[in-house]
């Protein structure tokens, strides 16, 4: 059975490092999401997802993972639509020894929003 720590023990210190916030933290997964139309970026996107277009060289999926990697996340969940394929053939199933896990976003047949 687990149990919920009381509120004051999530108190976070920016003055911290990332180790001693999460010190006792068994694993930390990041969800990283990836799904949508790429209509707002315009040409940037034609023929490639959002997450794919270049900020500074790099995919901006690279630079999101580099991140949550650097704040010790042991694994990358990245929600997916259409443009899966693209993106496991870019990054295939590790950054930087960090496993990724596609998951795919479905969306309700009911839903009239918009990813």
């Amino acid at each position: 059975m687990s149990t919920v720590a009381p509120r004051s023990e999530y108190r976070f210190d920016a003055r911290d490092s990332v180790e001693t916030a999460t010190r006792g933290v068994s694993r930390m997964d990041e969800i990283i999401p990836a799904a949508g139309r790429e209509s707002r970026l315009g040409e940037l996107t034609a023929g490639r997802p959002k997450g794919l277009v270049d900020v500074a060289g790099r995919p901006l999926l690279a630079c999101a993972f580099e991140t949550v990697v650097d704040a010790g996340a042991d694994g990358l969940i990245v929600i997916v639509g259409d443009e899966a394929p693209q993106i496991v053939d870019r990054f295939g199933h590790a950054f930087e020894g960090i496993p990724i896990t596609a998951s795919r976003f479905a969306r309700s047949p009911n839903s009239h929003h918009r990813a």
